[in-house]
């Protein structure tokens, strides 16, 4: 079954990606699998990628078409969690495949904001490397 969630609201992608294993993560996606699609727990293949650190896994998605900027049911990016979670290593990752660092989610934070509010100085940093706007107002 394509997109099949187990329990632990997992997909086969998403445990793929997550272990690096570029070569099943491509053929998933030939045979059906849903490169964005997000569990009940707004979880998508790109945002375990990317909080696993899989550099090979990321790249594999964004070529098989990953929306880079997909926005889970609460408006976070990948770019955004792996803020959150403080993976600064894949900031640049994500930016340089496409992520917009400066779009907001539904609570009109941008990553730039999940950085400074969190006190992740070098995320901040990787941000503005990565083009993050600095004097950029929130929508709200």
């Amino acid at each position: 079954q394509v997109d099949y969630e187990t329990a632990q609201h997992r997909t086969v992608l998403i445990e793929a990606a997550e272990a690096g294993v570029v070569d099943f993560v491509s053929d998933l996606v030939k045979w059906g699998e849903s490169v964005d699609y997000e569990t009940l727990l707004g979880r998508t293949a790109l945002t375990q990628a990317a909080l696993a650190g899989s550099v090979d896994s990321v790249a594999a998605l964004c070529w098989s078409g990953v929306t880079v900027d997909y926005q889970n049911k609460d408006g976070y990016t990948s770019l955004m969690q792996v803020v959150a979670a403080a993976r600064v290593d894949m900031i640049p990752v994500l930016t340089s495949k496409g992520a917009n660092p400066d779009l907001e989610n539904k609570n009109h934070e941008t990553p730039l904001f999940l950085a400074v509010s969190t006190g992740n100085t070098v995320a901040v940093s990787a941000l503005v490397d990565c083009g993050a706007t600095l004097d950029k107002e929130n929508s709200k």
